[in-house]
């Protein structure tokens, strides 16, 4: 993928709604899919340097998600199970991060990278299918304030914490 393509696609997807918690999920979610398609050309350094960030992105992520978006969603009638499974998604998400930040050989890099997006892609799809559809309909009156407490989230510490708590239990 071309420098200007994905400088592109980034530029586009940054472009949201700060005051709707799905569109910065929705965003996060564009903005990692746009780094793992940038992976797949990158040399193999690039490739550690790129699996690190997508990592990083993705921790700060699940952890705004976990912390903030979660329990609003899990209070909802149909929110208890929705959670349940996207929580089982995101550990099987980190232990593959886990290989990824330690490995220093290409193809096992490559084949857990893979074995990540497709769980990713997975989540993903019904995240925004069936969670975020239950928030639309749901949480409408709450998003204001619940999108605040996101992007807080994100602007904090508390996601490079969440990231590095990560790394500490492989000892990087």
């Amino acid at each position: 993928m071309n420098l200007l393509y994905f400088l592109f696609k980034t530029l586009k997807y940054n472009r949201m709604n700060p005051t709707d918690p799905n569109a910065i999920i929705k965003n996060d979610h564009e903005n990692v899919k746009i780094m793992l398609d940038a992976y797949l050309d990158m040399e193999f350094d690039q490739k550690l340097d790129q699996a690190e960030k997508i990592s990083e992105t993705l921790a700060v992520h699940m952890g705004m998600e976990e912390e903030i978006f979660y329990p609003e969603v899990e209070k909802l009638s149909a929110g208890e199970e929705l959670i349940s499974d996207a929580i089982e998604e995101h550990k099987e998400i980190k232990d593959h991060l886990l290989t990824i930040l330690k490995t220093d050989d290409e193809d096992e890099l490559d084949k857990h990278m893979k074995m990540m997006e497709k769980v990713l892609l997975h989540h993903i799809k019904e995240e925004e299918s069936k969670m975020l559809t239950l928030s639309e309909e749901k949480l409408k009156n709450e998003h204001a304030v619940l999108a605040g407490r996101m992007l807080a989230y994100k602007a904090s510490n508390k996601g490079k914490i969440f990231f590095d708590k990560l790394k500490d239990k492989i000892g990087i």
